[in-house]
């Protein structure tokens, strides 16, 4: 789940969790999936905002903490049982973000969820079970619960004499434990930081001294192994067609742009050729007496042309997040390709 929403402005809340249910689960029935959809919706409660426009991120139809809400809705209609989720709190207010990890704390307890946090504040990380500290190197400088994570590195610091503010000391939590990574020391005589490498060896000496290799890993000689997704049947093709042909026609009827482009667009430029093509030799003007009908034949085929495929690669470019975002789910593709190409050559 990224950091940034990938949701259509022209949908409605349930009709991005109702579609995002036949992308991931294509094989319920219309009954089961209803009623999945609306559990899901209740779950993140979002349920009173199902026939709620998404609207653009500007637009505020939706709260940054609600749109964080939906995004992990869209996943929770699929199988998955390990989330990988990028900042779910970034730039919420406290109201929202509480929200955000209570939903987490939910889904965590029939899932893995492994999120990646910007200096959270302590009562946020206090909610997580295990938490690993990186430094900018990607190198790991921690690995275990918010209590102990303080502690180690508190001795840490009076260990190494390190240079820490009375401000951060006091605030304590990850803002003492990033101040403590930053700080500088004395060797020799010489002030210098601590490099990442250091950290990440002083974490293993801690780690081997505490056994925790030993005692976190327990052996086990059956080796489970992830069976294949089961061949889609026809049905279950047809349905992942509709939902294309769904989207497209959605994302077309009710975008403002796209529906003015489509009405208004295409005739304006063609009465601007016929009116400047229109010429004749007779008194009278006549279509097939024309002077320029071959020029106004060759404009109107380039221009139909134009239309057609900026079009269509502009559909293509707008659905490639969430293409990219539901690739896991084997997208049928080819579907998608010839719902556009029905759904553009009919507008």
């Amino acid at each position: 789940i990224t950091r940034d929403d990938i949701l259509d402005e022209s949908m409605t809340v349930g009709e991005h969790v109702y579609h995002a249910s036949i992308a991931r689960r294509p094989r319920l029935n219309e009954a089961d999936r209803k009623r999945r959809v609306l559990s899901i919706l209740n779950y993140v409660g979002l349920g009173a905002l199902a026939n709620r426009n998404v609207g653009s991120a500007g637009a505020r139809m939706l709260s940054d903490g609600e749109r964080t809400r939906l995004n992990l809705g869209l996943d929770l209609t699929g199988t998955a049982e390990v989330f990988l989720i990028d900042e779910p709190i970034s730039g919420l207010a406290s109201g929202d973000a509480d929200r955000v990890i209570e939903t987490l704390e939910s889904m965590s307890t029939s899932r893995i969820l492994l999120c990646t946090l910007h200096r959270p504040a302590q009562v946020i990380l206090n909610r997580f079970k295990k938490v690993m500290v990186l430094t900018a190197n990607g190198q790991m400088a921690f690995w275990g619960s918010p209590s102990e994570m303080v502690n180690y590195f508190r001795k840490s610091a009076q260990e190494m004499g390190l240079h820490v503010s009375r401000e951060a000391v006091a605030a304590g939590g990850a803002d003492y434990v990033f101040e403590v990574l930053e700080a500088p020391y004395t060797r020799l005589g010489f002030i210098q930081k601590p490099s990442p490498a250091m950290w990440q060896e002083r974490f293993e000496n801690y780690s081997y001294r505490r056994k925790v290799v030993e005692n976190a890993t327990a052996a086990d000689d059956s080796v489970k192994t992830i069976p294949p997704l089961p061949k889609r049947s026809l049905l279950e093709h047809w349905r992942l067609f509709m939902l294309w042909m769904n989207r497209t026609l959605l994302s077309r009827v009710r975008s403002r742009t796209g529906l003015y482009a489509l009405l208004l667009e295409g005739p304006v430029l063609a009465l601007l050729i016929a009116g400047t093509l229109r010429a004749t030799g007779e008194e009278t003007y006549t279509f097939y007496k024309s002077l320029h009908i071959n020029e106004y034949l060759f404009l109107s085929l380039v221009l139909a042309m134009f239309f057609g495929l900026t079009d269509s690669a502009c559909e293509i470019i707008r659905d490639r997040p969430l293409i990219r975002r539901e690739s896991n789910y084997k997208l049928f593709i080819p579907g998608y390709l010839l719902a556009k190409i029905l759904v553009l050559t009919g507008s």
